[in-house]
């Protein structure tokens, strides 16, 4: 759909002109004077009526899905930083100093 709205807005920009955003009327590119005036086209408004609720309700849930995505690997990351903390914490408490000196440490 978005390809075909596309495809028309430069169609009629080339063939019957456009109106910039500062009100200025530019004139057509393509005026061939052996074809006469070439129609624009023109798209129903019914399709993008009918289908606009759906994208709405697909594009939350796609996001909804995304934030619990991110959600659940920063709890990962955040528990892969407290195990690593933890494992520091008990490798220092293994680790005997008796026998070195502050030399060799």
């Amino acid at each position: 759909v978005t390809a075909v709205a596309t495809f028309l807005v430069i169609y009629n920009a080339l063939v019957g002109g456009y109106t910039d955003f500062e009100g200025v009327k530019h004139a057509a590119v393509l005026q061939l004077p052996l074809l006469g005036d070439l129609p624009k086209l023109t798209l129903p408004l019914a399709a993008f009526t009918v289908t606009s609720p759906s994208l709405g309700l697909l594009l939350v849930f796609r996001t909804n899905t995304s934030y619990q995505r991110w959600d659940e690997a920063r709890k990962n990351w955040g528990m892969n930083i407290n195990h690593t903390r933890d494992l520091a914490r008990m490798a220092n408490c293994y680790y005997d100093s008796r026998g070195i000196s502050p030399e060799q440490r």
